[in-house]
């Protein structure tokens, strides 16, 4: 070992740390310096920006991990649909279809109003056998405007199976968005 003359045991450090470790600062210098603790074992020291800019960072991500799972967690969409377009009900349910195989957990809605309620009428649908099978998943609900039931002559016996009616199928969308759920209209 190297004995140094000088007695301040800080001095003495840095001397040792010159003699067996030559630091040359370079672009990528952080200003952290090294003490030997015990033989194989070095504590490293940096200034107090650098450990708040690393905890800054960490918490930062942390916060970013929390907000992607609970996006995740919370899969809830609800879909409008307004028309009598086979190939807007057919987008309709292959979205549908999408949303609940790409979560187990989403919550879907379709809430259907003016033309839109033909979707569930039984002999005015095509498409009656595909959202039944829908129906059959507990997250997935099919609503009908009692308004728009009204307007086309659709009485509710003459519904699909596990179909609900609401009042008014705009006011279900908008509290839909109110309780934070997400928002498509569906057309093709």
């Amino acid at each position: 070992m190297v004995i140094f003359r000088d007695p301040s045991p800080f001095i003495q450090i840095k001397q040792a740390l010159k003699y067996y470790f030559p630091i040359k600062k370079a672009p990528f210098y952080t200003g952290a310096f090294f003490i030997i603790a015990s033989p194989g074992k070095v504590v490293t020291f940096t200034n107090k920006n650098q450990v708040m800019k690393k905890q800054l960072l960490l918490i930062g991500f942390f916060f970013a991990v929390i907000n992607f799972v609970q996006a995740q967690k919370d899969y809830k969409v609800v879909f409008d649909l307004t028309s009598k377009d086979t190939l807007d009900q057919q987008a309709l349910l292959r979205w549908t279809r999408e949303v609940s195989n790409a979560s187990s957990e989403a919550q879907v809605e379709v809430v259907m109003y003016g033309k839109g309620v033909n979707l569930v009428a039984k002999d005015r649908t095509q498409y009656g056998d595909a959202v039944s099978k829908l129906l059959s998943n507990k997250n997935i609900s099919f609503k009908a405007c009692a308004v728009a039931l009204k307007a086309q002559g659709i009485d509710k016996s003459q519904l699909l199976p596990g179909v609900e009616v609401v009042p008014d199928g705009i006011y279900e969308i908008i509290s839909k968005q109110r309780q934070g759920w997400g928002y498509i209209k569906a057309v093709h």
